[in-house]
Parts: C-alpha cells; sequence; structure tokens
C-alpha cells in the first residue's frame, strides 16, 4: 500500500477489503486518518481493537452496532464481541455481494422504516423465496 503523495483531504477510510484488521493496523500505523470498520459489523470488535474509530454498518438492526460500540467505549471488548455475535446470522445473509441492498431494504420496510424495498440497477431486488430465511431472522412477512 503506497501511501506516498496522498492527498492531504483524506479524512476517513472505510475498511471492507478483509482481513481488516491487519489493514486497519496498517494504515493506523502509516497515515493519521479516521478509520471505519465496515463489512456489516461482523469484524467490528477485532476492528477497533486495531485501531479503527467508527464502525460503518448498514444492518437491519443497527442497535446491535450501536450497542458493541458502547461497549468498546467503556473497555468490554467480550460484551461487544457477544452483543455482535448474537446477530452474526442477520450480518452474514444481510451482506452477500448482489443481494445485501435488495434484502435490507425488504427488511427495514418489514420493520415499518420504509415504505418501498424497490432498489435500483445493478442491485438485486428481495427475491421471496428468501421469506423463509428472512422470517428465521425476525423479520416477518407484513
Amino acid at each position: 500500500m503506497a501511501l506516498e503523495g496522498l492527498d492531504q483531504t483524506v479524512w476517513a477510510v472505510k475498511s471492507e477489503a478483509p482481513p481488516t484488521f491487519s489493514r486497519i493496523r496498517r494504515l493506523r500505523s502509516e497515515i493519521p486518518v479516521t478509520i471505519m470498520a465496515g463489512g456489516g459489523g461482523i469484524g467490528l470488535v477485532d476492528d477497533h481493537l486495531a485501531g479503527a474509530q467508527w464502525a460503518a454498518a448498514g444492518i437491519s438492526r443497527p442497535e446491535a452496532i450501536v450497542d458493541a460500540m458502547n461497549l468498546l467505549s467503556a473497555g468490554d471488548p467480550l460484551r461487544a464481541q457477544d452483543a455482535i455475535a448474537a446477530v452474526s446470522a442477520l450480518i452474514a445473509f444481510e451482506t452477500q455481494a448482489g443481494t445485501s441492498i435488495g434484502i435490507r431494504k425488504e427488511h427495514w420496510r418489514r420493520q415499518g422504516v420504509i415504505e418501498s424495498c424497490t432498489v435500483r440497477p445493478p442491485a438485486t431486488p428481495y427475491d421471496p423465496a428468501l421469506n423463509e430465511h428472512s422470517e428465521r431472522l425476525g423479520f416477518e412477512a407484513a
């Protein structure tokens, strides 16, 4: 990773390319930039321990990310990991390439957060064949 000549207007980096924790650690050692953990929050604890200061995770249960960040801020990474573990199946389901936006929008629709789960191309719309998975994760069909 060549950082020479990096434009000094860069103020944040969202790390989603695995292995995120080692990339974050390297960035923290080479440049003073704010680093956000991504990936739906699945690696949030390790990314935070490696130096990430923020989390950017578009999952449909953001309260789990908030809880984990609060626990990390309080110095309790074990309980933070438990908060993430509790939604790990949801994160895995909602962050798969190609389907993630359609699934998350349908989950938000089922929660009453948005009215429509319509997605713009090239995103893949929610497939009703996924209803069993969504319902297992706590998103009953409306």
